[in-house]
């Protein structure tokens, strides 16, 4: 016998091993990673505090023309020439941030100046009011004309936007996610904004097999060979580093300016602890292969078509009569006849009910019994036979009580006399 089979049968039986987690296993998910596609690219949430000066930057127009933008591009500055790294400024998204922003300034004054002309009873200062609604929103449309223009834009603004940038340059897509500008108020006085901004890397690119270059060290087809997992690792870490240096630089570039020239209201800049970007969906987002195969089963079509089966039946049902259903009671002929032929409701004839019993109870109140002529009302002829059985009771007791009176003193005198 070999030692091996000896040590095979000699071993004790106990509970099967567990399976190692981590790289070893993995399945279908592993699979789907590393031959699906590429990863998705990094994003990182940066906040930006302590926006001061509710006068000059009151609205997210001001914050995003007077201390976003200038701050993102002295950043891509930095950054460009240190780590060739820029960056973009995704001014679609913010114009809809402050359009949206202005139509609510718009509302809430509109909605003030109703109210303050509510309590008035003088036409003339509602007219005057409604002037000046109107030169407000011309005076908004003519900024919002003179934004548009080159001239009224940033300086430096040119240089940050890049339309086609090239292929070899890295670029950060920075988006402003909310902004809440500065205000004051009555109690606690001016209240400091803050901003909400996504950094978001380059996307990775997918990559290709090279089947050229592995069918001639095999010896093999395109065809047989199988398709050897990509590692986008050192993808997803570059990617992570330009946005750790595009922080740095805006933290660096807040921390500067509000030791010298203070342009930014002394902002603090650092990283969001909520890291929540709300990512659009978007039509290339690859779907679960299991999603939405139910709605081809045939039980799931059969079950929505006995479903709109029941909901026209019910319509085509007869409607019921009011009060419910149609009872026994309804179908008797006594009910046919009072109402047309047709059912009555229940509450009906319950009323109905009530009120015979009713008319039978007085009815025999009304009506008195034999032998009860006393109880009823008094009639001449009951008066006199009452009374006259009055005077006869009181007749007799009266002569029960002469007879016992006289009879006393008559065996008196006997005694008397004896």
């Amino acid at each position: 016998m070999a030692p091996d089979e000896t040590n095979k049968d000699d071993t004790p039986k106990g509970k099967p091993k567990r399976r190692k987690r981590g790289g070893g296993g993995g399945g279908r998910n592993w699979e789907r990673k590393k031959l699906g596609g590429p990863p998705p690219t990094p994003q990182l949430k940066v906040t930006i505090r302590n926006i001061h000066n509710a006068d000059l930057n009151g609205t997210v127009k001001n914050v995003g023309n007077r201390i976003l933008r200038r701050l993102v591009q002295l950043a891509g500055d930095k950054l460009n020439t240190l780590d060739r790294i820029a960056l973009q400024w995704d001014e679609d998204g913010f114009r809809a941030l402050a359009e949206a922003d202005d139509a609510a300034r718009k509302l809430r004054e509109e909605w003030k100046l109703m109210q303050d002309s509510e309590g008035k009873n003088t036409d003339a200062k509602e007219t005057k009011k409604e002037g000046d609604v109107a030169d407000t929103i011309k005076s908004t449309h003519s900024n919002d004309d003179s934004s548009e223009l080159p001239s009224a834009v940033v300086e430096g603004m040119e240089q940050l936007s890049i339309v086609n940038p090239p292929q070899h340059e890295s670029i950060i897509h920075v988006r402003a996610l909310y902004v809440v500008p500065p205000k004051k108020t009555k109690r606690r006085g001016e209240k400091t904004g803050c901003a909400y901004l996504v950094l978001t890397a380059p996307p990775i690119a997918a990559r290709e097999p090279d089947q050229d270059a592995a069918s001639t060290r095999s010896g093999k087809s395109a065809s047989d060979l199988v398709q050897a997992p990509f590692d986008y690792s050192q993808d997803v870490a570059k990617r992570r580093l330009m946005i750790q240096r595009t922080l740095e630089a805006l933290i660096k570039t807040a921390e500067e300016d509000a030791k010298t020239k203070q342009e930014f209201s002394e902002c603090v800049v650092l990283e969001s602890m909520n890291g929540k970007t709300w990512k659009p969906r978007t039509d290339t987002v690859r779907r679960d292969r299991m999603e939405g195969t139910i709605e081809e089963t045939a039980d799931y079509k059969a079950f929505f078509e006995k479903s709109e089966q029941e909901k026209e039946e019910r319509k085509a049902r007869p409607k019921p009569a009011p009060g419910g259903g149609v009872s026994s009671v309804m179908t008797s002929t006594s009910s046919s006849n009072n109402n047309g032929g047709q059912p009555i409701a229940t509450i009906v004839l319950h009323l109905r009910k009530k009120q015979e019993e009713e008319k039978k109870r007085k009815q025999g109140k009304s009506k008195p019994k034999e032998g009860d002529g006393n109880k009823g009302l008094p009639n001449q002829s009951d008066t006199k036979a009452g009374a006259k059985k009055i005077r006869g009771g009181k007749n007799k007791r009266n002569k029960k009580t002469t007879s016992s009176g006289l009879s006393k003193p008559s065996a008196g005198a006997k005694l008397g006399s004896g």
